[in-house]
């Protein structure tokens, strides 16, 4: 059977609205952009989590870019074995899969996205395929999404324009054109020096950032200090009953200051209304610190530190709040 003759109920929609109908809009809202990745132990979550909207933002000209594709199985039993594969062509979508199949998008590791199995209505979700326009050379307009069963389809079949309107159309393809900013990247960096003021000792204290407000794409958050190994990623979603945070905790020499990055990805659209809040705190040693007391506000709190946190051993059941200060795109407020 040829590609073109193919029928896997496995769909990659055109738009929000489409239910396996819709003709190619070169839009789709399954194949999602970002310019940071997401967390591997997420991706199920956030695709399920966000399939009534569109997630991807806006990519600048430089650097790499991290695209997904989703996919839900619309039969009524679970599918196994089958690929998922990316391609970059151009603005103008030649009707030739033939011209472009050889511009095929590669994940990190370098192998096809094989779908070992999928349940009947579930969702799935790739791993991140990577353009890197260093090693590319030129950046890409437009991609195309293909479910099948073929680890290296044969797409000689489709050799004339009807032929790729029939195949363009069936719901296992779709197309999207992408948004480039030519120098405007969608990130936002700041940072932020935490002390230690205590002259004599090392001190374990913590970082918080959490994301406040509301964003339909979804923005992705993190915070990196290479001498204390840490780089941490989070996604915070519109609708989200709860805030993600990021909690770190670290020890920090006597009389000692550090700089960490906090950054994070949102659309301009959604820019304005996301505001990033950093809080970072000292534990409390044994017994009252009273040389520090003039320079810290004691907290007196039951739990300092958000629960549900990664890697907490220990609850901050007492401590002094250091500092906080709110990040709103590139300004601090």
């Amino acid at each position: 059977m040829s590609i073109l003759e193919e029928k896997l109920p496995v769909l990659i929609r055109e738009t929000l609205q489409d239910h396996g109908t819709e003709k190619c809009h070169n839009n789709s809202p399954d194949i999602i952009v970002r310019k940071t990745e997401f967390r591997k132990d997420e991706l199920a979550d956030i695709f399920a989590r966000t399939y009534d909207r569109d997630i991807s933002v806006e990519s600048d000209d430089s650097g790499k870019m991290y695209l997904y594709v989703r996919f839900k199985n619309i039969s009524g039993k679970s599918l196994t074995g089958f690929y998922i594969h990316l391609y970059r062509n151009h603005l103008g979508l030649s009707n030739r899969p033939g011209d472009w199949a050889a511009s095929e998008m590669h994940t990190e590791d370098g192998k096809p996205v094989r779908i070992e199995r999928l349940e009947a209505g579930e969702i799935g979700a790739t791993p991140a395929f990577v353009y890197d326009k260093k090693t590319e050379g030129f950046h890409p307009n437009c991609f195309v999404a293909v479910a099948t069963r073929e680890e290296k389809p044969d797409y000689s079949s489709i050799n004339c324009h009807d032929k790729y309107i029939r195949w363009v159309n069936k719901i296992n393809v779709a197309a999207r054109n992408v948004c480039v900013i030519s120098g405007q990247s969608p990130i936002s960096t700041n940072t932020v020096v935490v002390d230690n003021p205590d002259r004599q000792r090392e001190r374990r204290m913590w970082l918080i950032v959490e994301m406040e407000g509301e964003t339909p794409s979804g923005v992705s958050y993190g915070i990196r200090q290479p001498e204390f190994e840490i780089d941490e990623t989070r996604t915070y979603l519109k609708g989200d009953s709860r805030t993600d945070v990021i909690a770190c905790r670290f020890f920090m020499p006597p009389n000692a200051q550090r700089r960490f990055e906090i950054w994070f990805e949102a659309s301009r659209a959604d820019r304005a209304h996301i505001v990033c809040r950093c809080t970072y705190l000292m534990e409390n040693g044994s017994g009252f610190d009273a040389a520090l007391a003039p320079y810290l506000v004691d907290m007196r709190t039951g739990s300092a530190a958000p629960g549900g946190t990664e890697n907490l051993s220990l609850p901050l059941t007492r401590g002094y709040l250091l500092g906080c200060c709110y990040f709103k795109g590139n300004e601090v407020v």
